[in-house]
């Protein structure tokens, strides 16, 4: 082998493991991403549960004295709640999710719609339907692999989202690192919220604003303002 075909071959072998790292970069990113967002949909799924709403849970198993052991709890955070969000809810939100890179080119994913359904603002966010087919395959390695471990997290349903997010992404699936959590998920912006902020804006800008003095009308030597009198002007009469 030439000396020419060895620099070849050793270029494209640098070339090629520089991509992969790169890419691999790539997809542990986004597979943190994903998980942080499955995080902060499941939390927000249970919060909007009536907390009134009960499930009856237990055995249908008789004991000795003809009793079941059948209890109730409350829906929100069950474990009946869980299966079916992990199983058929969580994953077919990532289609409205795109992408979003801050001015120091850290990629992050963002909802494209709130979670109310409310329009939002979207500013510089990068839709791609092969990307949301990514998401949606890291959301349900995720939940396949640790659907059972992720139920312990959040039938505990007054935990903080930060805990949630340290438990659930970075000690069971290991798609984060602490240091990926140290800075909070992109959210969309309420396009009513920005109009609040822009009406606030305008009524304390023209709170502040110095008022326009009203005109002084100016007074002749015996203290008349100009074209007034003291006493009436009588029409004159016409004679007959």
């Amino acid at each position: 082998m030439s000396v020419a075909v060895e620099l070849v071959v050793l270029v494209l072998f640098c070339f090629l493991n520089v991509l992969g790292h790169v890419e691999g970069g790539e997809i542990k990113n986004l597979k943190c991403q994903v998980c942080r967002a499955v995080v902060d949909e499941t939390m927000f799924r249970i919060s909007i549960v009536d907390p009134k709403r009960m499930i009856e849970v237990g055995s249908f198993r008789v004991d000795s004295h003809g009793n079941q052991a059948r209890y109730e709890v409350p829906y929100a955070g069950s474990e009946t709640h869980l299966t079916e969000l992990f199983e058929e809810e969580l994953c077919t939100h990532m289609h409205n999710y795109g992408e979003i890179t801050d001015q120091e080119g850290r990629t992050s994913i963002v909802r494209m719609s709130s979670k109310e359904e409310k329009p939002v603002k979207l500013t510089g966010v990068k839709i791609d339907a092969d990307r949301q087919k990514k998401y949606l395959a890291a959301c349900e390695e995720l939940l396949e692999d640790h659907d059972e471990e992720m139920m312990v997290v959040f039938k505990k349903t007054d935990v903080p989202q930060f805990v949630a997010e340290q438990k659930v992404c970075v000690d069971i699936s290991g798609f984060c690192t602490p240091e990926d959590l140290v800075l909070p998920m992109p959210s969309p912006t309420l396009e009513e919220q920005e109009a609040d902020v822009i009406e606030d804006l305008e009524k304390r800008l023209a709170e502040t604003a110095p008022k326009t003095p009203e005109p002084v009308r100016e007074e002749d030597d015996e203290g008349q303002t100009d074209g007034q009198t003291d006493t009436p002007i009588e029409a004159e009469k016409t004679e007959l």
